[in-house]
C-alpha cells in the first residue's frame, strides 16, 4: 500500500474532503494545494471520463504522494483532532 492509497483510506474513513487534507498537510508543515491533493487522490493510470473534451492523452494527472507530505498529513490531522477534542472538553 502506497501513500496515496493510505491517504484515500484515511480520507474516506474520516470523511475528509480535499480542503481538509490540504489543511492537515499545512498544519503538519507541508504546503499542499488543493490541486496537489486532487492529484494524490486520483488513481494511477485510470482514464478520464471520455466526454466531449476527451483527448488521446486524457489520463489522470496522478502524482505519487511524497513521504514528507504523508508524514505532514498525519502530524497535522493529529494536531487538528487534538485541538477539536480540547475545544470540546472546555
Amino acid at each position: 500500500m502506497d501513500n496515496n492509497q493510505r491517504l484515500k483510506a484515511l480520507a474516506h474513513a474520516m470523511r475528509l474532503d480535499r480542503g481538509d487534507i490540504s489543511k492537515a498537510c499545512k498544519a503538519g508543515g507541508f504546503d499542499a494545494s488543493l490541486a496537489d491533493v486532487a492529484h494524490w487522490l486520483r488513481g494511477a493510470g485510470k482514464e478520464l471520463d471520455k466526454g466531449p473534451g476527451y483527448t488521446p492523452s486524457g489520463y489522470t494527472e496522478y502524482k505519487p504522494m511524497p513521504d514528507i507530505a504523508f508524514d505532514a498529513f498525519c502530524l497535522g490531522i493529529k494536531a487538528i483532532l487534538d485541538d477539536a477534542e480540547t475545544a470540546q472538553n472546555h
